[in-house]
């Protein structure tokens, strides 16, 4: 993540609250799943009759652009 993140994602795999943005209230946690570089592409790569037409890291996130061959 950004050096501006509000979560600093020390570990892969993790529960974030999710809050009412009004009233602050937690009303239940979001899971978040943090890929390292290459490990998206790795995934993507075996799924049958796809083809990744770009790869990118923007704004703390990854992001790929996939299509169907």
């Amino acid at each position: 993540q950004g050096d501006n993140s509000r979560f600093k994602f020390d570990k892969q795999d993790l529960l974030i609250p999710f809050k009412d943005k009004k009233t602050g209230k937690t009303l239940g946690d979001r899971y978040y799943h943090i890929f390292k570089e290459g490990e998206l592409e790795k995934i993507i790569n075996n799924i049958f009759n796809v083809n990744i037409i770009n790869s990118f890291y923007e704004k703390g996130n990854w992001g790929i652009i996939i299509q169907k061959k």
